[in-house]
């Protein structure tokens, strides 16, 4: 299981680096997470990615958002800075944890 923050960078890391959001996006599923908060924000993510073929950007992801407390989340996420998740680390962590999720539902 991850935890809330790191589930969070991955949802960061998705608005601050195309090159990863390009990678995950297709692959995204709320069955990766396992805060309330969190799957409600990808949940808005992926429908938003359904109906338009892309990455919400923050002020519509917001407004897709109507539970007070899941907000509080989303801005908490959105206040990480760019700089903290473009690093090799936090790519390597997102990239390895995007494969096993993937082999593991290829497993199934």
């Amino acid at each position: 299981m991850i935890t809330k923050d790191f589930e969070k960078i991955i949802i960061k890391t998705l608005f601050a680096n195309p090159t990863i959001c390009s990678k995950v996006l297709p692959a995204l599923s709320v069955k990766w997470f396992s805060e309330y908060d969190t799957k409600a924000i990808v949940e808005k993510i992926i429908d938003f990615n359904t109906k338009y073929s892309s990455m919400p950007n923050a002020i519509e992801l917001k407004r897709l958002i109507t539970d007070e407390k899941t907000l509080g989340v989303l801005n908490e996420t959105l206040d990480i800075k760019d700089e903290e998740v473009n690093t090799p680390f936090i790519k390597s962590e997102i990239e390895e944890f995007v494969r096993k999720k993937l082999l593991y539902n290829e497993a199934r």
